[in-house]
């Protein structure tokens, strides 16, 4: 767990972020102000099964193994593809519009709109 002081610590590290890079400026703010209280002062990482790309891989595994010993349910499944796939094109489309929509009004000059494009 984090210790209640670390962001305090955060604040102070401004030229260290600057000099060595966030990374390092995080740790050193961690270790400073957290003592060791066992092997690291580091917290843990999550656990193999809870990491994003694993889940994907697993799922490409099982799904080309639902294709190749169970034909026949990989057919039936089409509906689901298909929404799935729907569901991406929706997405793709909000993500850039909410993109355009930032970068605009994220825009400091209005002049400059015109000219970045």
């Amino acid at each position: 767990m984090f210790c209640k002081q670390f962001t305090f610590a955060l604040a102070n590290r401004a030229a260290l972020v600057l000099e060595f890079g966030p990374r390092i400026a995080l740790r050193s703010a961690f270790r400073e102000r957290c003592p060791v209280q066992g092997a690291s002062s580091w917290p843990a990482a999550a656990p193999w099964y809870k990491v994003l790309y694993i889940q994907v891989i697993i799922a490409i595994v099982i799904g080309i193994a639902v294709g190749y010993f169970f034909p026949e349910t990989g057919v039936s499944l089409k509906r689901l593809d298909d929404g799935f796939i729907q569901l991406i094109k929706m997405m793709i489309a909000l993500v850039m519009f909410c993109t355009v929509v930032h970068g605009i009004a994220s825009m400091s000059d209005l002049k400059k709109v015109g000219a970045s494009a």
